[in-house]
């Protein structure tokens, strides 16, 4: 390793420099290694070069840059580094909230920062902002538009990256969940934050764990990759990774890179070898094993490099052991000598900087702390070392930034990367097939060497081989740079029973140039083979019930075979030819035929292998058949569907994933059983239920039933049924709407589905969202798979009617109608009628099976002021043939007709009337008494108006006005009717009035009858 000159000063001389505003050069022969910067003061907390997952700078122009804390206005600053000892400031401003910790990244164009306050409060949420970078000022300036909100709530740190499509991505942990978004369209708009996809074991995390994120190209494509801590019993770290050409919420199985008790621990920082194309990720990651209780020694790993490799395996290597007392591990990547290169803080608490390097292609760390990078026998609790996520290189050297978190100072160290020393080894062949001496190799054989190193110029020309005694083969060589093998492919079989040399010139070089040297080998072909080949192996056996769906079916010969195809091994079943791929592994020599879509359940099938297929000496096999059966599929059911289960009696649900705003409930009356599901948010922040099923089988069908009853509510709301399928490693494979529902309902109403599993489906999750609710819903008796629902033994009951019982005011043209809390059958004039004063009203009834709805419509018009009685008889009962209780209930129709008069004495222009008359009016119907007084009945004549009593007999409905004296004889009276008088429903009178003369004569003086005295 090359050793890199640090300028040396006593430490005196360096504080003098800090006072005087220059870096001071902290010496190496002190352990004082590096540059002491200036203070960060109290403001942004002791860590300004915090977090683990997180880089601070990066190199543009030449450059290195930072983003710092600038005392004087207690902002965040981005500054500029004069190599390699004074960052200068440039006075642009990133952040203007003192404890926020930011993630940056420089794509070649944009600079880009992803900034939170650590367990801030709403109001402090994550931050993404964009700046333009000018050359000609070298200065940075923020776009329009930024900074936009990319998370909210409380997290303790983030990491942010750019895929190969532009979208910008971030993780970040929150309620013990590994979390992401990405940019939706333009850089200013976030989507919806959501949980990484996978088994609840992997994704429910401790409140300590954290992630952090990278963007890679490998041989799959271009993704997005994500790894995360979960000191969750059995203590892993796990990695995930979604494809750029995938749907956002499409990832692939969670990879676990390595899991013991203690193993995981929060300190994770991830880099790609962005120059690398085989997407090789390198991580400085931390186990636990130092903790108090994990019972290791000092001899167990604490700090480690993993590395996950272009065939998606992990390598695992020990950085530090426990007795180092590493921690804050970061990585940089060094492409132009390919060096690894990992620094951390020692002791744990604070400390020393130290550097470890080693070789990316075969890592592995000398013992012990490793080389002082930034130390300082002043500034004595340096930690948090940060750097770039780009990979540096002798362009651009490498800076590491650091802080004391006693003295709040900023430190750093620079190192320049020189060129490797020149290549002057030559390469050399490693291995060889077949290898030398071999005997009894196949004719069909081809040849392969192996190098120690990537070479050039392998050809025809330069790698021959050729038979004893006579000239070189015709063949086809070709040459594999990722496992750096040249593969010589004969034209034709090779003679039986012949030696043959392979060769290989010095034409081929390593990139050096420096050249091969010469190399030969030979080996025999075997004598003539004359034996026909053989089946030794078949899958299914012949014969063979209860196969799996997803069974591929595979054969096994006796030796290697050629014309292996779809058209000469086949498969066939009860709807003829199965469509399918075959492939044949000549290293086993197993044939593989592969159904393009799972078989069907408890059926028939047939397997051919058809002339055409022989050994390598052309020798045919014998055709062969043979069939077997599939499996009927596994019983699928889901559990706790009535929410009758609670074993540790919290109100909640057993086996349902849910939030303490699902409880269970019997206020309504359930659908079935006792209880019922309860729904309910006061902060409209929704709610999701889900429960996992498995066991599911491609292609078959599952039934989904749903009882949901919804109470009539003011607030908007959203009720969503949803299927999620899953494939074996929990990734999400689709998503199925099943129902949504956003208004009140008529009792209990049924959502019901059939579902085919989809290819690559090992599980379902059911799933249960209440968005924008601040309402109560209920559900009961949900059910998915293919064992049946539960037999329904509910009857049904009303759950409306209208009109109301005991209602009156009744419109005289309306109709009668009830609904029921399920579907009925049975509805009809026999079993729904109605009747009044006459008997029953003629009507016809219908039943409308979209709202559970029964309507009765009379001929005509029903009598006002009169009670009807709608009845329900025996005969209407559910689908499940659970009868409706006979139920009968009444009703008043209303009056809207007003009172008039029949009869009244004196009639209107009569003459002659007696002076001693009373004025008596009969009505139409009965009349509120109330309004029948001295003021709504009067009369007047001559002197003005008449004293008179009123009096109403409700019997009778008559009216009599008695005047207090005799009338006048020979004069005029009107009586006067006002509308003030109604009847029992309010109609008033229409004004009434009439006039009548008395007589001329006075009335005879009365007369005395004296009986007589009975006898004494």
């Amino acid at each position: 390793m090359t050793r890199v000159a640090m300028p040396l000063l006593i430490l005196m001389v360096a504080l003098a420099a800090v006072v005087a505003g220059r870096p001071a050069v902290l010496s190496a022969a002190n352990q004082n290694v590096g540059y002491v910067d200036f203070s960060f003061g109290s403001a942004p907390g002791t860590d300004p070069t915090a977090d683990k997952p997180q880089s601070k700078l990066w190199h543009n122009d030449g450059l290195w840059w930072a983003i710092m804390f600038h005392t004087g206005s207690g902002t965040w600053h981005i500054y500029r580094l004069s190599w390699p000892d004074q960052w200068i400031d440039t006075g642009t401003v990133v952040d203007t909230r003192p404890t926020s910790r930011a993630d940056v990244l420089w794509d070649g164009t944009k600079l880009y920062v992803a900034a939170l306050v650590r367990f801030g409060s709403a109001s402090q949420q994550g931050l993404f902002s964009r700046f333009s970078y000018s050359p000609a000022t070298q200065a940075y300036t923020l776009d329009s538009g930024f900074p936009a909100t990319m998370m909210t709530g409380s997290a303790e740190t983030l990491a942010m990256d750019k895929d190969s499509t532009g979208q910008f991505w971030i993780t970040y942990t929150q309620g013990s969940k590994v979390y992401v978004n990405r940019t939706t369209g333009s850089d200013t708009s976030w989507g919806t934050a959501f949980v990484v996809p996978g088994p609840t074991s992997a994704t429910s995390l401790n409140a300590d764990d954290i992630s952090s994120l990278v963007a890679y190209t490998d041989q799959d494509g271009s993704s997005i990759g994500v790894l995360w801590s979960n000191h969750n019993t059995p203590s892993s770290m796990y990695f995930a990774h979604h494809r750029d050409s995938d749907a956002d919420d499409v990832w692939q199985p969670i990879e676990q890179i390595y899991t013991a008790t203690c193993a995981a621990d929060d300190h994770i920082n991830l880099k790609s070898l962005q120059s690398d194309s085989s997407g090789t990720l390198f991580a400085a990651v931390k186990t636990s094993f130092g903790d108090s209780g994990c019972g290791n020694t000092g001899s167990d790993p604490l700090l480690r490099l993993v590395v996950r490799k272009p065939n998606n395996t992990w390598q695992v290597t020990t950085f530090g052991a426990v007795s180092d007392q590493h921690t804050r591990p970061i990585v940089l990547l060094d492409t132009t000598n390919r060096k690894v290169y990992m620094f951390a803080t020692a002791p744990t608490s604070c400390g020393v900087i130290y550097m470890k390097s080693t070789s990316m292609d075969n890592p592995s760390f000398p013992a012990g702390k490793g080389t002082p990078f930034i130390s300082s026998s002043t500034y004595t609790c340096i930690n948090n070392a940060t750097s770039t996520k780009q990979t540096v290189s002798a362009a651009t050297g490498l800076v590491v930034l650091a802080s004391d978190e006693s003295k709040k100072f900023y430190l750093h160290n620079a190192i320049a990367l020189g060129a490797p020393p020149p290549d002057t080894t030559a390469p050399t062949v490693t291995g060889r097939a077949p290898v030398a001496g071999a005997a009894d190799v196949l004719a069909s054989t081809s040849v392969t060497a192996t190098f120690s190193e990537a070479v050039n110029g392998v050809s025809a020309g330069s790698f021959t081989l050729t038979p004893s005694g006579g000239v070189a083969v015709a063949a086809t060589v070709t040459y594999d740079s990722a496992s750096r093998t040249a593969t010589l492919q004969p034209g034709a079989l090779l003679a039986p029973n012949t030696s043959y040399t392979a060769a290989l010139a010095p034409a081929i070089t390593d990139s050096a140039g420096n050249p091969l040297a010469a190399t030969s080998w030979s080996f025999t072909t075997a004598p003539p083979d004359l034996t026909a080949p053989s089946v030794t192996a078949q899958s299914p056996a012949p014969g063979a019930a209860d196969v799996a769906v997803g069974a591929n079916p595979t054969v096994t010969f006796s030796e290697a075979v050629a014309g292996v195809s779809g058209a000469t091994f086949t498969l066939s079943g009860p709807a003829g030819a199965v469509p399918a791929s075959v492939s044949y592994n000549p290293a086993s020599r197993t044939a593989t035929l592969v159904p393009g879509a799972p078989l069907a359940v408890s059926s028939s099938y047939t397997l051919n292998l058809a002339a055409g297929i022989t050994d390598l000496a052309g020798n045919p096999l014998a055709p062969l058949s043979w069939s077997f059966s599939t499996a009927a599929p596994p019983l699928v059911a889901l559990q706790n569907g009535g929410f009758e289960i609670d074993a540790n009696n919290d109100g909640r649900p057993d086996v349902w994933t849910s939030n303490a705003k699902f409880t269970r409930s019997n206020a309504l009356g359930p659908h079935g059983g006792s209880y019922a599901g309860r729904f309910f948010a006061s902060d409209n922040s929704g709610v999701t239920i889900s429960q996992n099923v498995g066991n599911l089988i491609p292609g078959v069908a599952y039934s989904f039933s749903a009882w949901t009853n919804i109470p009539a509510t003011a607030d908007a709301f959203t009720l969503r049924y949803e299927l999620r399928w899953l494939n074996a490693g929990g990734g999400t494979i689709s998503t199925s709407a099943i129902a949504t529902l956003s208004a009140a309902t008529a009792g209990w109403v049924q959502s019901t589905q059939s579902l085919t599993a989809p290819a690559s489906a090992a599980s379902a999750q059911v799933r249960m969202i209440v968005s924008s609710l601040n309402a109560t819903l209920y559900v009961d008796d949900v059910s998915f798979g293919n064992t049946p629902p539960p037999a329904d033994t509910t009857a049904p009951v009303l759950a409306g009617r209208t009109p109301a019982s005991g209602a009156t005011g009744v419109a005289a043209g309306a109709s009668v109608s009830v609904t029921f809390t399920e579907a009925v059958a049975g509805v009809s004039g026999t079993t729904f009628t109605l009747s009044g004063p006459a008997g029953l009203v003629a009507a016809t009834v219908s039943y409308n099976s979209a709202n559970n709805t029964a309507t009765l419509t009379p001929a005509g018009a029903l009598t006002q002021g009169a009670t009807y009685t709608a009845n329900l008889a025996a005969g209407i009962a559910d689908l499940a043939g659970n009868p409706l209780a006979p139920l009968s209930w009444s009703f008043t129709i209303a009056d809207t007709t007003a009172p008039t008069v029949t009869e009244r004495t004196p009639a209107p222009g009569a003459i002659g009337i007696s002076t001693a008359t009373n004025v008596v009016v009969v009505f139409s119907e009965a009349l509120n008494a109330g309004t029948i007084n001295a003021s709504s009945v009067t009369l007047s004549g001559p002197g003005g108006p008449v004293a008179a009593t009123v009096s109403y007999n409700p019997a009778t409905r008559m009216v009599t006005l008695q005047p207090a004296a005799a009338l006048a004889p020979g004069a005029a009276y009107v009586v006067t009717l006002s509308s003030a008088i109604t009847d029992l429903a309010g109609n008033p009178l229409a004004p009434l009035s009439w006039s009548f003369g008395t007589s001329s004569a006075p009335a005879p003086p009365p007369h005395t009858i004296f009986l007589p005295l009975a006898a004494e």
